[in-house]
């Protein structure tokens, strides 16, 4: 998203600055977009940006810990909305991590007092967040894609392995099925995405409907699998002799990573509507 930032909002100078760092590794960034629990929205965003100099808070954001630069909402003393870079590595930023379900991702929290920024642009609205958001969601599709299906991998590996009176497990109906609705919800998320992906890089204007799509049978076939997988160890899936529960873990972080099933569902929803009226005013012209 930090990338995806700058490439949609940051000035020529910016872009020269940061963007060749990023491509080549030199340089990590991050984007930090919530400030307490629930939705992030405009009205939730609290970071105060005044004479270039960022002040509050922001968590949880990913990776803050190993990165040099921050992309993230803030407001001018107007009240309007701004995206800002912040160089991390300042005696104004203290970065703290933070434990989340999933502990192989490292997040923290990131305080400013009164921190060194930039605005990548002049005021923006939610709208624009929303953009960033949809780009997100259809990457954020194949990661939680390629969680699913290596957890019906594992299943299935686990149900030809494990025996039970005399027979593998994948022998008997009810394991079949748990495998057969993975499969099923695993494939049909993977189509979506690839509306998703057609619609990111043809920049369609059905993005909006094609991410909102995507992210939905993404965070459903994810937290299936993962949560099929469990059952298909049995006990033994629940303990750290299998690597069940890591799978789990990232399909619960990546399902509220960038907002939760119910915002993505309502977002579906706008987006079939003003597909719909599109089409109506295509059909009367």
């Amino acid at each position: 998203m930090a990338t995806e930032a700058l490439l949609a909002f940051a000035n020529d100078e910016q872009k020269t600055r940061w963007l060749p760092k990023l491509a080549s590794g030199e340089l990590i960034a991050t984007f930090a977009l919530t400030e307490a629990p629930g939705a992030a929205s405009a009205e939730a965003t609290k970071l105060a940006f005044k004479d270039e100099l960022l002040t509050g808070t922001k968590a949880p954001v990913p990776d803050a810990g190993c990165a040099q630069l921050l992309i993230t909402t803030a407001k001018d003393a107007a009240g309007q909305l701004l995206l800002c870079g912040c160089e991390l590595d300042q005696s104004a930023v203290n970065i703290t991590p933070v434990r989340t379900l999933d502990f192989t991702r490292k997040h923290n929290m990131v305080t400013f007092n009164n921190a060194c920024a930039e605005t990548l642009s002049n005021a923006v609205d939610w709208s624009h967040i929303e953009a960033l958001l949809d780009r997100a969601a259809v990457l954020f599709a194949w990661e939680q894609i390629g969680v699913a299906d290596k957890a019906l991998e594992t299943a299935c590996d686990y149900a030809k392995q494990r025996y039970a009176f005399g027979r593998a497990i994948g022998s008997y109906q009810a394991i079949k099925h748990k495998l057969a609705g993975m499969y099923v919800k695993n494939t049909l998320a993977r189509s979506n995405a690839y509306f998703g992906a057609w619609a990111l890089a043809s920049n369609s204007e059905q993005l909006p409907l094609a991410a909102a799509t995507a992210r939905v049978a993404a965070i459903q076939a994810s937290l299936l699998a993962t949560q099929e997988n469990i059952q298909t160890h049995g006990g033994m899936g629940y303990t750290w002799e299998f690597d069940c529960q890591f799978y789990y873990r990232r399909a619960k972080l990546l399902s509220l990573a960038i907002g939760s099933e119910r915002h993505w569902q309502d977002r579906l929803v706008s987006g079939l509507e003003q597909q719909h009226a599109i089409d109506l005013k295509r059909k009367r012209s």
